[in-house]
């Protein structure tokens, strides 16, 4: 199911909406898109959460009372933070979309027929939305194991920082190989810095590979035996570590 399919079948079970049912099926996918996320539709993740009532500290979990119709209204539980407006509410709307055509497996959901306004305090009217019907393929996600990896971050500190990040690369690639390792340099640093921490870049190595044993403690161990064979003041960010799984999403089409 899609994260909107949960608002989507409870409608369809309370009012017995059928396949042809297109714009009341759109309009309960968008319900279930806007409070999908939680508090996000109730100020969380609000790009202008200064201008909220508790500036945004405790938002509340959001409500969607679905009509016969497919048109609903978002508000939430009395007493609790954050706020429900139509700039929280559009936030959400747009929040992991493409384009104005949404598709769904129940129907394609024409975003650019929304209409919202507000319904009192803490209360958004959400009208006039849309559908048509659904695509004739439906999208699946499909998970598979792409191997191991680890990563350990090195702390370069003062001056010089490209030739020390060079040095450190030079010797992890002659000690494990190259075959895997993505070394990522972020200048955190800042000249003329009056303590440690702000005279400090972060080298990221990142090391991927279908060999557990190579993406662990061979990996790991060989970075923190760099300590007092490397550059100047080398240090890291943690002890060696074992390599973890990770997976490969792919999407395909039923």
């Amino acid at each position: 199911v899609t994260d909107a399919s949960l608002v989507v079948g409870p409608a369809i079970a309370r009012y017995g909406w059928t396949r042809d049912d297109l714009d009341a099926l759109a309009g309960a996918t968008v319900a279930g898109h806007l409070i999908e996320c939680g508090a996000q539709v109730t100020g969380g993740n609000f790009s202008f959460f200064t201008e909220l009532p508790d500036g945004g500290h405790r938002p509340g979990f959001p409500i969607v009372e679905v009509h016969r119709d497919g048109s609903c209204v978002i508000t939430k539980h009395p007493g609790t933070g954050g706020a429900v407006t139509v700039e929280t509410v559009t936030a959400q709307l747009l929040y992991e979309v493409g384009g104005p055509a949404y598709l769904g497996p129940d129907v394609v959901t024409r975003l650019d027929t929304v209409t919202l306004h507000a319904d009192g305090a803490d209360r958004v009217r959400v009208t006039g939305v849309r559908g048509t019907p659904p695509p004739a393929t439906l999208k699946v996600g499909v998970n598979n194991l792409g191997g191991f990896r680890n990563s350990m971050t090195f702390v370069l500190c003062g001056l010089d920082i490209p030739a020390k990040a060079a040095l450190v690369r030079g010797q992890l690639e002659s000690s494990v190989g190259k075959k895997g390792l993505e070394f990522t340099l972020a200048r955190t640093d800042h000249p003329d810095a009056d303590d440690t921490e702000t005279a400090s870049a972060l080298l990221h190595v990142h090391l991927r590979d279908g060999d557990k044993a190579r993406a662990g403690r061979a990996f790991s161990a060989a970075a923190v035996e760099l300590a007092l064979a490397s550059y100047p003041g080398c240090t890291l960010t943690t002890p060696p570590g074992d390599a973890t799984p990770y997976g490969v999403f792919a999407a395909e089409f039923v």
